[in-house]
């Protein structure tokens, strides 16, 4: 299994961040879920690839990714020189891990990218359990057109 370092900020492409945003419009009101594949460098996770998954959970305040399915997409990855850097879901409240994340967050010590839903501006931030605690995360917003050259 990967060691998860420390991590202190992930890279997203904006293509990355329009994704989330259409998913989590698509299945509203329930919770938006996915993985962030990519590649972590000393203390960053780069994400390529936001893969989402359904809620087997079918609930507006919890999600449930499930094992098949991630299983698949894990091998997948492993198969393309990914890992899974992150997951993504979405909250019917602000973007702050909740009650229900944090044990989640104890055995998935990736980076958590939350999309709140409270308000009508985009509310996201970033979180990693790491030595027992919840560490925020930088998230950077990186120009897909000048990641292809134009």
């Amino acid at each position: 299994m990967l060691a998860i370092p420390k991590i202190r900020k992930i890279v997203l492409r904006n293509e990355h961040v329009r994704m989330m945003l259409e998913e989590v419009h698509r299945v509203y009101p329930q919770e938006a879920c996915g993985v962030i594949l990519g590649q972590f460098e000393p203390d960053i996770a780069r994400a390529q690839e936001v893969v989402f998954t359904r809620n087997a959970a079918d609930s507006s305040v919890r999600f449930v990714v499930d094992a098949e399915e991630l299983y698949r997409i894990l091998v997948r990855a492993e198969d393309e020189g990914k890992d899974m850097v992150g997951i993504f879901h979405s909250h019917p409240t602000t973007a702050v891990p909740s009650g229900v994340d944090q044990p989640f967050m104890e055995i998935n010590p990736v980076v958590w990218v939350i999309l709140g839903t409270l308000s009508e501006k985009i509310d996201i931030s970033a979180y990693q359990w790491f030595d027992n605690a919840i560490y925020p995360v930088e998230i950077v917003i990186e120009n897909l057109e000048e990641d292809i050259g134009k």
